[in-house]
This record gives structure tokens, sequence and C-alpha cells, in this order.
């Protein structure tokens, strides 16, 4: 329901108010009144949605969903399991969903023409690396039991590149992202019922392609392209084998990690979520 806080994390979460204009934080704040301060206490204390069951995500006795019980050892999703065990159960907030945004068009302004001097990258190299991740793409969910298909990952890559530019320009204008990572899940829980695993991989490559080409740019700050090109994939090899790294250590040497009783607070809140979504649309959402 948020608290008042001096706690610059938390005030800068959905990004630096100093940056934003005053009109779309002022956007941002009316709704999250509307809907956490008024539409949710209603919808909760109506118990509307069976939303006074707690935890986020909970079995039919209030108890954190145990979606190991509702998993083959092939991590596809099992009906008569399911079934056996309990329906899925979700707070209020998870149950409403909204996203209204629009996108305008600017001229180019000053850092567009200082940035006009610098030479800039070559097609052929993003081609290149193009053609080398989507390779490596396919391997990881060929020679790995994801059950993601091909098309799948080129509908993923392609939803990306359409929504690019139109959320490029509204985060230009207003420092807000619009996240493609609900209509992703809504997309492959359709598409792909009853794989979870499938379901991350295929809202990664379609939400966070399009965050990161987002991210791809030094254009306030007048930087070469190439110099950034580089520096990007540099930075993303040493913090992807760094970040895995430190993980595997982590689960592997810190006891009852990503439990919620987990005596030093490692509880794994992000990840929580982000798994919490693929048992919502990549095992259940059909039902």
């Amino acid at each position: 329901m948020s608290i008042i806080t001096f706690d610059w994390a938390q005030i800068a979460y959905i990004g630096s108010p100093l940056a934003t204009p005053w009109w779309a934080a002022g956007n941002v704040l009316m709704g999250f009144v509307v809907f956490y301060w008024i539409m949710t206490p209603i919808l909760y204390f109506t118990n509307t949605w069976d939303s006074l069951y707690m935890p986020s995500v909970h079995d039919d006795v209030a108890q954190p969903y145990n979606d190991t019980l509702v998993l083959t050892d092939d991590i596809v999703f099992d009906e008569a399991a399911y079934n056996a065990y309990s329906p899925l159960f979700m707070t209020t907030c998870f149950a409403i969903m909204m996203q209204a945004r629009r996108s305008l068009g600017e001229q180019p302004d000053i850092h567009a023409r200082l940035m006009s001097v610098y030479p800039r990258v070559p097609d052929r190299w993003y081609l290149v690396l193009f053609v080398i991740m989507f390779a490596l793409g396919v391997v990881s969910f060929e020679v790995w039991p994801a059950y993601l298909p091909v098309w799948a990952f080129v509908v993923a890559l392609l939803i990306a590149f359409t929504y690019v530019i139109p959320c490029g320009m509204i985060q230009a204008i207003m420092n807000q992202q619009v996240g493609l990572n609900v209509i992703m899940e809504l997309i492959v829980g359709y598409a792909l019922p009853g794989r979870p695993i499938a379901m991350m991989m295929f809202k990664t490559w379609g939400y966070i392609t399009m965050t990161q080409a987002l991210t791809f740019a030094a254009h306030y700050m007048e930087i070469p392209p190439r110099k950034i090109f580089w520096c990007q994939i540099v930075a993303a090899m040493v913090a992807a084998t760094t970040q895995l790294g430190v993980q595997t250590w982590m689960l592997n040497s810190i006891p009852d990690m990503c439990s919620q009783d987990q005596k030093d607070g490692f509880t794994c809140s992000y990840t929580e979520v982000f798994g919490t979504a693929s048992i919502i649309w990549g095992s259940s959402y059909r039902r």
C-alpha cells in the first residue's frame, strides 16, 4: 500500500523523479492512488475473487502455492494433479492488470545534432551479433528441456522489435517505460499452456530484449556510438557470467536461500515475482 520514505532506492524504483516531468509523475501518482488506495482495498475486503486468501499466490487452505505438486518431472503442467491439489488463488494486486499508454512524436533535439558528428555503428555489426545470439538462443532451448519451439522464439523477438520504437518514444518524453511483461505472459500462456520454463524464456526474450534495446544508448551524454556498442557487449558478458557465478554460489552456500524464513532476509522477492508469473501464466493460465 506504500509508505512515506526517504529511501532513494524506493523513491527511484520506477525511475528517478528528478528526470521525470511533473505531469508524468502526477499521472503515476493518480493511478497508484486509484488502484492501490481505493480499488484494491474495496476488492480485498469484499473478498472479490477470494482475495482474502494470503499470501501472494496460495492454495485453497491459504498456504503458499506448492507448484511442484502440479508439475511433472519434466516441469510440464499436470492438469490431473492440479485438480487434485488446489485452484490457484491470487491477491487483488495480482488480479488487477491494466496498462494504458500513448506515444507522441518529437522533433530532433540538440543532443541528436551533437551525436550526428560521430560515425554510426555499421548495420553489419548488429547483423552479425544478432545471428550469433539467435543461434545461441536456439541451442539453449533445443539442448535443454525448455519446451520452447523455435517459432515462439521468433515471435518473441518480433514483438520486441515492433514495440521498441513506440515504447522508446514514451520513455523519451515521460521517463516512464511501458513494459511488455504482462503482454508476453498472456501470449505465451495461451499459445504454450502448461510450460512454465518456456513462459519465462519467451517473456525474457520479448520483454527484456526491448528493455535492453531502450537502455542501449548514450544519447544525452554524447558518447560515440561505436564505443558504447563495444562497452555494452563487454559489460553484458561480464555481468552475465558474474551474476550466474554469484547466484550459483549463493544457492549452494547460503542455508534456506529464497525461503520466507531465511534468517538474513535473502527471500529473493524479485525472483519470487518472476517465478510466480510462471505459475500463473505458464502452468495454469488456461484454467
